[in-house]
């Protein structure tokens, strides 16, 4: 006698779980899910752990090779190279002392009148260097006892004080009063020197409202920084554009009244 078959079942034929052993499953699921979680948090914590041993080991090998000195040309260079190539802004500190802020200050200098004479430079990062430079010379000023200056963004270079001394030798604004604070401490080169001397020789009798008689051309500042020994033509051309006066509009210069 034949077997009757049972007819085939159409659709879906996955048997369904009973709701017990779903909620079980469930369970396990999100058990599972937390045991990676903790394990995902540990390894970053391991991992945090690791890298900040290897730091401190750098830190101490670097200790051991290092002088304050040293240290304070790092952290100088890392403020200008952060503004400069990342636009970046690291402020100076108080920790940073008079020796620390004037070679800021130095750093931060050379890499504005170098950036200044390259075409494409984000002009953000020009305006934090010059931020660096104000913001250590009124740090500068705070820890020598003078009253304190609020460093805003955008201040220039010129806001910095400018020497009392009146002498057409830029050696003279190394000498007495306020002349061996501007902008840059003690330091000194021979091209810091003539700046400052052309600003004391060509713009200290600058009149805003008479800028016709009292504000020198460019040329004749670039002719004075020839003859004071800046033989390169672009550096001359940037010093002199530097220390123009901000007001000062270009083109010919009105006839007067």
């Amino acid at each position: 006698m034949a077997k009757l078959r049972e007819p085939k079942r159409r659709g879906n034929t996955a048997t369904t779980a009973p709701v017990g052993q779903q909620g079980q499953d469930g369970k396990k699921a999100r058990q599972k899910s937390g045991a990676r979680l903790l394990r995902g948090e540990k390894a970053k914590r391991t991992k945090a752990e690791a890298l900040a041993v290897r730091a401190l080991a750098s830190v101490k090998r670097k200790m051991k090779q290092s002088t304050l000195a040293m240290a304070d040309r790092e952290v100088a260079e890392m403020q200008v190279n952060r503004a400069l190539y990342r636009g970046e802004y690291f402020a100076p500190e108080p920790y940073q002392t008079e020796t620390g802020l004037t070679l800021l200050k130095t750093v931060a200098y050379h890499a504005y009148m170098v950036a200044s004479t390259v075409d494409g430079v984000p002009p953000r990062n020009l305006d934090l260097l010059r931020r660096l430079m104000a913001e250590a010379d009124s740090l500068t000023q705070r820890q020598a006892g003078n009253a304190p200056r609020v460093a805003q963004s955008g201040a220039n270079p010129a806001d910095f004080s400018r020497p009392m001394v009146k002498d057409s030798t830029p050696a003279a604004v190394q000498q007495g009063g306020q002349a061996g604070k501007w902008p840059w401490g003690t330091y000194k080169t021979k091209k810091l020197e003539v700046l400052a001397g052309a600003v004391q020789e060509l713009w200290t009798g600058y009149d805003p409202a008479k800028p016709r008689e009292t504000a020198p051309t460019n040329e004749k500042v670039e002719k004075w920084l020839n003859d004071h020994g800046v033989t390169s033509v672009r550096i001359r051309q940037v010093m002199a554009t530097i220390i123009r006066a901000d007001d000062l509009r270009r083109g010919p210069r009105p006839l007067p009244d």
